[in-house]
């Protein structure tokens, strides 16, 4: 009978317990409907609970709370990633994510001096009514970036017939299109729609949070946006930060940016400009860093010239020679050069950084001279091999018919490749062979 009686307790609690759960994510499905917001299903889940909760965006940057004493501290202090039971300044606090586990929307954390399992209950159901929150959220958001991404790809598409009605529409759209602005670019290694759909919502709320208004929209595989050049936050500022942040969920992201544009007729060039500085400078700087197109310095005149007959006669007469002799050999004396040019010709450093005697750098240099017949005594020779160094990396980076982007140069045609607007044509800017006669090109230097 006693046993009975006990199970009999037990079955009531459950259904009891599951009952009042029911009846919580009822509540908080309405509030959700009547369009209370995220601040509304907080204050459900303190009233039903009686403790302090808190909602976060997937980076763990604190979004909203409902909280107070040592919870409220606790909880700002809190950067979530995770589910779990965590302890801070004597609360305990139960973290849950917020829609799917792998990818979250975000995560709720409710926090006391004690929990029990109603409040793991009452978070777990107000997860599930966030996520809906947020799908609702990420619904507005996606017509407002529809509406934004057409209204930037009319801009791209041509100058505008109408100036004043595009700075009217952009003014409507919260943008100050009058003011210069500035293409910058994210781009992530193997970056699919949802990564990039995240990515961009990370951007989004970068600029929120600085109180920015700057138009964003997919570009193939990449993040645009266009930024205001007249901000209390500099373009170059804003662009680090965003790497940062961004880094730290994405190892590989790129961040480019272009040279500010006056005006909307500019807003090609700047886009153009980011374009360039994110192909050539992941190549020549990696992703550690922005890559700003006014750091590419010389390389900005010899991106324009890679694909014509003088840079690679040039490149020829200079150095290809000495790259050709160290992919036979598998020698270091490119490494070599970068290095000596890197450290302006200072021999200690340069030998400190090699890991090699200085006798060794000095032998190293004399083969320099005699492969490529230059001395790097020589004022114009110095510069001509520095200047060689750099179009080698840029002729690396043309990537079609026999060319691939993994470094530099390493093998020497007859005269030079024919470059790729001519070889489409079937012509050989000489007009002294068809393009069969040109032998290919392997890129396998690295970037050193």
């Amino acid at each position: 009978e006693v046993e009975r009686e006990i199970s009999r307790l037990i079955t009531d609690y459950d259904a009891q317990f599951e009952r009042r759960a029911a009846q919580l994510y009822t509540v908080l499905t309405q509030r959700s409907l009547a369009g209370v917001g995220i601040a509304g299903l907080l204050d459900a889940l303190v009233e039903r609970t009686a403790q302090s909760v808190a909602v976060y965006a997937p980076n763990g940057d604190l979004r909203s709370q409902r909280s107070r004493g040592a919870a409220r501290v606790a909880l700002q202090a809190l950067r979530p990633n995770a589910r779990g039971d965590f302890s801070l300044l004597s609360q305990q606090i139960w973290v849950v994510p917020i829609g799917p586990p792998e990818f979250p929307n975000g995560y709720l954390a409710i926090a006391g001096p004690s929990l029990d399992e109603w409040d793991r209950e009452a978070a777990d159901r107000g997860a599930v009514a966030l996520a809906l929150e947020f799908a609702k959220e990420q619904a507005v958001q996606a017509a407002e970036e529809r509406l934004r991404g057409d209204f930037l790809a009319n801009i791209f598409a041509g100058p505008p017939a109408d100036m004043a009605a595009v700075l009217q529409r952009g003014q409507e759209l919260g943008y100050d299109l009058a003011a210069p602005h500035v293409a910058l670019l994210v781009q992530v290694d193997d970056g699919n729609s949802t990564m990039l759909n995240r990515i961009s919502n990370l951007v989004q709320s970068e600029l929120t949070r600085r109180n920015i208004a700057a138009p964003i929209s997919r570009r193939d595989n990449a993040v645009l946006c266009m930024l205001p050049a007249v901000t209390a936050t500099r373009p170059r500022e804003f662009a680090d930060q965003l790497r940062e942040r961004l880094s730290a969920d994405y190892a590989k992201v790129a961040v480019a940016i272009g040279n500010p544009a006056p005006g909307i007729v500019d807003w090609m060039r700047t886009l153009g400009e980011a374009e360039q500085a994110l192909q050539l400078g992941r190549q020549l700087f990696g992703t550690g860093r922005v890559l700003a197109f006014s750091d590419l310095g010389v390389y900005r005149l010899l991106v324009r010239l890679r694909e014509t007959p003088e840079l690679w006669t040039f490149y020829r007469e200079t150095l290809a020679s000495l790259a050709a002799y160290d992919q036979r050999q598998g020698g270091e004396l490119m490494k070599t050069l970068d290095a000596y040019f890197n450290h302006l010709g200072n021999l200690r450093a340069t030998s400190e950084a090699l890991h090699v005697h200085r006798n060794t750098l000095l032998y190293r240099l004399d083969r320099i001279k005699e492969i490529s017949g230059l001395d790097l005594n020589n004022a114009e020779e110095h510069f001509a091999l520095w200047l060689a160094l750099r179009a080698h990396r840029v002729l690396g980076t043309i990537e079609e018919n026999g060319y691939s982007r993994s470094g530099t140069v390493s093998t020497v045609p007859d005269h030079f490749p024919t470059p790729p607007q001519y070889r489409l044509r079937g012509k050989c800017p000489l007009g002294r062979c068809s393009p069969l006669a040109h032998r290919r090109v392997v890129v396998q230097y690295g970037d050193s």
